[in-house]
């Protein structure tokens, strides 16, 4: 027994069956081990394993994506925007915006409202496809490409018979008709065709981006 008068006097603790040796750390009940030190967590971004939905069996041809899920076979990933669909967004923006002028305009007057609705709709079609291809949150090309393609085979048909009239009204004059209406409404025509090829590519990057298909 100790005679140091500064440090008190404790009982000994029996010692109880199964417990560990004086020393070591007995946790509470209810409490797991701790991590051992030194071991290494997992690596930070490291995807979980991938497992197919209960019952679900893939397809001839269908595979399961690391990290964006589900895509048909001969999906590239894309990490930046392709250039066709980046002029074809160009050129959706500036017939947008020509068309929504050209609605507004029409309320400083006495507006037809079968003319006023067309130029509201297609302005509002290319405008916002064109705004969203470039910044890659659309979905796909097809809406407003394949409505470039309508509008221009329609506007370069119109043209190409207008200016037959006015040839004939006036004796001349129609061939510069038909020249600026075939180069305005063939950029919209061309637009939509291209907008049609790039789509492939363009939701390459949009699933590579955003994820989905």
């Amino acid at each position: 027994m100790s005679t140091d008068p500064q440090q008190p006097n404790y009982p000994a603790q029996p010692q109880q069956s199964g417990a560990q040796p004086q020393g070591g750390y007995v946790p509470p009940q209810g409490y797991a081990q701790p991590q051992a030190y030194g071991t290494q967590p997992p690596a930070y971004g490291t995807p979980a394993p991938q497992a197919y939905p209960p019952g679900w069996q893939p397809q001839q041809g269908q595979q399961m994506a690391p990290a964006y899920g589900y895509h048909p076979q001969g999906f590239s990933p894309r990490h930046k925007l392709p250039g066709a669909a980046i002029f074809a967004a160009v050129i959706w923006i500036i017939f947008g915006a020509i068309y929504l002028l050209g609605a507004l305009a029409q309320l400083a007057g006495r507006p037809q409202p079968l003319s006023l609705l067309i130029g509201l709709a297609l302005g509002a079609v290319f405008l916002t496809g064109g705004i969203m291809t470039c910044t890659g949150k659309a979905r796909s090309l097809l809406g407003p490409a394949i409505t470039a393609i309508v509008v221009g085979s329609i506007g370069m048909i119109a043209m190409l018979v207008l200016g037959a009239v006015f040839s004939r009204a006036f004796g001349g004059g129609g061939g510069i008709i038909v020249l600026i209406g075939v180069l305005i409404t063939g950029l919209m025509l061309t637009s939509g065709i291209i907008g049609c090829i790039a789509n492939r590519k363009y939701k390459e990057f949009h699933q590579t981006k955003f994820g989905g298909y």
